[in-house]
């Protein structure tokens, strides 16, 4: 629990510096777009390839695997539904902020200690669903909303999926475990030291990136976010207690990964979109202390 808090109390420490320094002058609000690049491109890849070196694939874990796709798409129904009468670029600002959940800064840390060890393949299958999601198809989709026509077209939606530098890596990866092909030792060294690295860049583009001075639509839409993540977490949470194929500690695994704060791809997926940055900084940033205090509560209930 301390390990957890003083993790998350540092990631917030680091937000609030970047935006201190930009208030001071010492940093500027489009700064902030190459560190974006340096986190898409570099650190965010050899993070997830860092996370890769005690997986084995497990084909009963598949349920995990498929449910972490299917929240993210469940809450992207509830977006369409709720914004079916607003513009493009809310839509697709709706579509990037609501879903995605960060599993491996938040989540596994917190969970390693607590529950046993053998468990945690439900956090990892969970996550490698949610990061098909939030790595490429979630980005794919918000883009096409902006788009002028809705039709369907397969090699646009390819060609944005593959031009996500960490879905490109997650699907080496996952080509790679299941050929059986296994990486030298010091390509995970290597990974995790520039990985490492990926949240406090990210923290530190939030807090460039924050505007406190909100508006009132802007304040709005933060509650409707909040609000369709959370309740379609809740009614699937009791879904998922009740009726998912898994030991009841794999069910409990797999509900605490879903109050998990928004992936850090977040932020830099919505900066290319050109959406509004006072929104989804703000979501993005606010929504760690609200997870934190979710996760405490649930997992006191529990244990």
């Amino acid at each position: 629990m301390e390990a957890i808090l003083v993790k998350s109390f540092t990631y917030l420490f680091v937000i609030f510096i970047a935006y201190f320094l930009k208030q001071k002058g010492v940093f500027f609000f489009n700064e902030y777009e190459p560190i974006s690049k340096l986190t898409f491109y570099l650190t965010t890849p050899c993070l997830i390839v860092a996370g890769f070196r005690k997986f084995v694939f497990d084909s009963s874990l598949i349920f995990s695997l498929i449910y972490g796709m299917l929240i993210n798409v469940i809450i992207i129904l509830a977006v369409l539904l709720i914004t079916k009468k607003d513009d493009k670029k809310t839509q697709a600002l709706y579509i990037m902020t609501a879903p995605t959940f960060n599993i491996g800064s938040m989540i596994l840390p917190f969970l390693i200690g607590i529950f046993p060890g053998e468990f945690l393949s439900y956090l990892f299958m969970f996550d490698i669903g949610n990061a098909i999601m939030c790595t490429g198809l979630i980005y794919a989709f918000a883009k096409s909303r902006l788009t002028d026509q809705y039709e369907f077209h397969f090699n646009e939606f390819s060609k944005s999926l593959l031009s996500s530098a960490p879905f490109t890596t997650y699907l080496i990866l996952l080509i790679l475990s299941f050929a059986n092909v296994n990486l030298p030792s010091f390509v995970f060294d290597v990974a995790e030291s520039i990985g490492n690295a990926s949240v406090i860049c990210v923290m530190f583009m939030l807090g460039l990136m924050l505007d406190l001075k909100l508006e009132k639509k802007d304040v709005a839409d933060i509650l409707k976010i909040f609000g369709v993540r959370f309740g379609v977490v809740l009614l699937m949470s009791i879904l998922v207690i009740n009726y998912f194929p898994a030991p009841e500690v794999g069910k409990q695994i797999i509900v605490l990964c879903t109050l998990a704060p928004l992936t850090s791809l977040t932020p830099i997926f919505c900066s290319k979109l050109n959406l509004k940055a006072s929104v989804y900084s703000y979501v993005a940033s606010i929504s760690m202390p609200i997870s934190i205090v979710l996760v405490m509560i649930v997992t006191s209930l529990w244990l």
